[in-house]
């Protein structure tokens, strides 16, 4: 169903080149200079080079504003106008932040030569985008939409490749790499395609940050491919570029294709379910099925939650008379037993740990704590697709029909049982799920990634939201919709920029967030390793490590440990891994790592038990009796020099444990 295919990518041949090399010369001599001077006069580097970059902004904007030909201005002051030239300058600001903060990361590399090529890119940057989007032609209120979305979608990707490797690991990355240190056919927590990417991640990349994420980039691009095809298969390219700006911009869908979660690979097998499910059964294309088979395999290779499409897809089957000629049809029972096969490696693991995997999943979920969490998901569902999503969303339930209808070109006018066909597919796709979600969250927690794929069926519509507004019905919703879009999405662009510098260089007068990232833990396991060969020299044996809690310490530490070790080229490199156990050892519970250390097999060794909390190390914490060889002392996680998060230590005798 093709309608209009107009021009998506922007016309690079408005831009004086020349003229705006000089503008870039001019305002990198600018940078340079106050950058050198702050620096001089004792200003933080974290405050400095944005500075450096604001002094230099002002050429930009007075340059490019004017028309060379008649020496007018293009455009007028507008509030409009100021919006699109902060986010291009937090753009500019943000991709000179991590090009310094890469290359601060070389030892050989000095402060200030190591600016040049930052400030190079901030000021290059700058200028092409300021040249495109924010004084586009003159005499126009405004850039084109065209414009508009390849230049903010090509900002975003530039900033997750940028800053992939930057921030420190967040507490669940760190153990989905412990899972690629225990090699197995599947976990207890989910299934094994996230390990097999940071596998292949650190394989082409090494061990850090940047190879832990790589494969979450990988299956973002995934994932973006297959949702344009189907948004071009549903509406046009034009939607389809909306579709990919939303996927590009929205805080979660930006998430999950930066952090190695198993949402990441999720999302790519979701959305190529839908796409080869859009084939087959409204092309009727018999060929589809084996993409079908292959990318329900994977997603449940990826996360189980992939299975609340099965639904959905036999239900439209049942109720559309074309769809219902497949039961009589081998198709859809070889994409079964392909899926089957690709999944056969969770069946068997699960088979061998009495099913432990499905019951964590399932009936432990079930029996956990009565909670309602309707609130949460209402407010988890906006902070996933705003505000702007969640009224394109109520739109698209209740009037997406007619407005489907209303796309229509004259060619196409007689084909209505054909849209109303794709409607009622994508209808079923993303209520169905989200209805099991919300029936869930009366009485159970429903967390805030559940339902993030649900809406990649809903994203063809809200690209078409974005980028154009269609058909007569309900006209001033949607245009009021497309307005909003136009606000919105600058201003996340904005917000994300703005904190993937936070997170990684810090803000000025800001400390650095203590939260779900490792940040400062480097220096940390430098810390716990020091403590760990101090011990061995008084005991004469290596002592093991405890994080008390479920995973997250121990997961942490097993891997800055490891890549400290792999830094300085010792050579013992697996040392942080086998020597950092979880809290099972005390009789608690701590997820993978009972299977990973067997405390049976284990022949005692003093213990250094870490904590986040003082009271985690006092006796009533343990569930078995142990012998303190030493006070609750303190440990600093630091990043230059600032402390982020205070963590505790106990040392604990190898004598509990006889």
């Amino acid at each position: 169903m093709n309608w209009t295919s107009p021009r998506v990518i922007p016309d690079l041949g408005i831009i004086d080149w020349s003229v705006l090399l000089r503008i870039s010369a001019l305002a990198l001599v600018v940078s340079i200079l106050v950058y050198v001077s702050l620096r001089f006069g004792g200003v933080p580097l974290v405050a400095a080079h944005p500075a450096a970059l604001a002094a230099a902004s002002p050429i930009t904007f007075f340059f490019l504003r004017r028309d060379r030909s008649g020496g007018e201005y293009r455009q007028k002051l507008t509030l409009s106008l100021f919006l699109r030239f902060l986010v291009t300058f937090t753009i500019a600001a943000s991709l000179q932040g991590a090009i310094l903060g890469h290359l601060l990361r070389i030892n050989s590399v000095p402060e200030y030569l190591g600016f040049v090529p930052a400030a190079i890119t901030g000021t290059l940057i700058l200028n092409l985008v300021a040249a495109l989007w924010v004084f586009p032609l003159p005499g126009s209120k405004a850039p084109p939409m065209q414009t508009s979305v390849s230049v903010l979608c090509a900002a975003m990707v530039a900033l997750r490749l940028a800053y992939l490797g930057l921030p420190e690991l967040m507490e669940q990355e760190a153990y989905y790499w412990n899972y690629t240190q225990h090699p197995a056919l599947s976990y207890l927590d989910h299934p094994p395609m996230v390990a097999v990417l940071i596998w292949l991640g650190t394989k082409l990349w090494g061990l850090n940050e940047f190879g832990v994420r790589f494969g979450a980039f990988l299956c973002w691009l995934v994932t973006a491919f297959f949702s344009y095809r189907l948004s071009v298969k549903v509406f046009d390219r034009q939607a389809a570029a909306g579709a990919m700006l939303l996927l590009a911009a929205l805080p979660l869908y930006y998430g999950v294709g930066f952090l190695m979660t198993p949402d990441a690979p999720l999302h790519a097998a979701w959305s190529a379910l839908l796409y080869f499910g859009y084939r087959a059964l409204i092309e009727n294309d018999s060929a589809a099925w084996a993409g079908i088979g292959i990318s329900l395999g994977l997603g449940l290779l990826s996360k189980y939650t992939i299975i609340l499409l099965g639904p959905p897809f036999l239900l439209f089957m049942l109720i559309d008379r074309r769809a219902r000629r497949w039961f009589l049809k081998p198709g859809p029972y070889g994409a079964l037993l392909l899926t089957l096969v690709i999944f056969s490696p969770v069946l068997i693991w699960n088979m061998q740990h009495e099913w432990a995997s499905f019951l964590f999943q399932s009936a432990k979920r079930i029996s956990s704590e009565s909670v309602v969490s309707t609130p949460e998901l209402i407010g988890h569902l906006t902070l996933i697709l705003t505000p702007a999503g969640v009224i394109g969303v109520l739109l698209f339930f209740l009037f997406g029909k007619n407005i489907f209808r209303s796309v229509q070109t004259q060619e196409e006018s007689g084909s209505r049982l054909n849209v109303d066909r794709v409607y009622l597919l994508l209808l079923l796709l993303s209520l169905l799920p989200f209805a099991l979600f919300f029936a869930i969250s009366f009485t159970r927690e429903v967390k805030l990634n559940w339902t993030s794929p649900i809406w990649l069926a809903v994203l063809p519509f809200l690209g078409c939201t974005v980028t154009s507004v269609y058909g007569r019905f309900c006209s001033i919703c949607l245009m009021a919709v497309h307005q909003l879009w136009r606000l919105t999405l600058p201003v996340l662009i904005l917000v994300i920029g703005v904190a993937l510098h936070y997170v990684t260089l810090g803000l000025p007068g800001i400390p650095h967030p203590p939260g779900p990232f490792l940040i400062g833990w480097d220096e940390l396991a430098a810390e716990v390793e020091n403590l760990a060969d101090r011990v061995e020299g008084e005991s004469g044996q290596r002592p093991i490590v405890v994080g008390m809690d479920h995973y997250q310490i121990t997961s942490g530490l097993a891997f800055y440990r490891t890549k400290n070790a792999h830094k300085n080229g010792l050579s013992n490199k697996s040392a942080g891994i086998e020597q950092s156990v979880g809290w099972h050892l005390f009789g608690h519970n701590s997820r993978m790592y009972r299977l990973w250390f067997d405390a049976k097999d284990w022949q005692p060794v003093d213990v250094i038990a870490v904590a986040s909390k003082k009271s985690r190390l006092e006796q009533q914490a343990f569930k078995t009796e142990v012998v303190f060889d030493s006070e609750i002392l303190p440990l600093s996680a630091r990043k230059e020099g600032q402390e982020v998060r205070r963590f505790y230590y106990r040392l604990i005798s190898a004598d509990s444990f006889d």
